[in-house]
């Protein structure tokens, strides 16, 4: 028994994983001067520097909005994680448990 419910844990976690990978998040700057993409998955698939604002004077500015976009990219995806996670776990749970209580919600 332990090992059907460690092996569908498995499948269930690879079928998850393969539904954040298609859960594409993009993150811009407030004037769109960088932009991130990241999956579900927490991978950055892309950084756009808009070559406009690609100047010296800039190098900052551009970090700091890169970190700005990168973290916020990066919590929107955990957030997607937790929701697959909590439904993902809740479909494995006997009929009438309340995932709720545990993640609260």
């Amino acid at each position: 028994m332990l090992d059907n419910l460690m092996k569908q844990l498995e499948e269930t976690q690879q079928r998850m994983k393969e539904a954040l990978d298609q859960e594409i998040i993009k993150v811009d700057s407030q004037n769109k001067e960088v932009s991130v993409t990241v999956n579900g998955n927490r991978e950055i698939k892309e950084v756009t520097i808009n070559p406009a604002f690609l100047i010296e004077e800039n190098v900052e500015m551009i970090e700091d909005l890169l970190i700005t976009v990168l973290n916020d990219a990066m919590q929107q995806a955990q957030v997607k994680e937790a929701e697959a996670s909590k439904s993902n776990l809740g479909n494995m749970m006997p009929g009438g448990f309340d995932m709720g209580s545990i993640f609260g919600s």
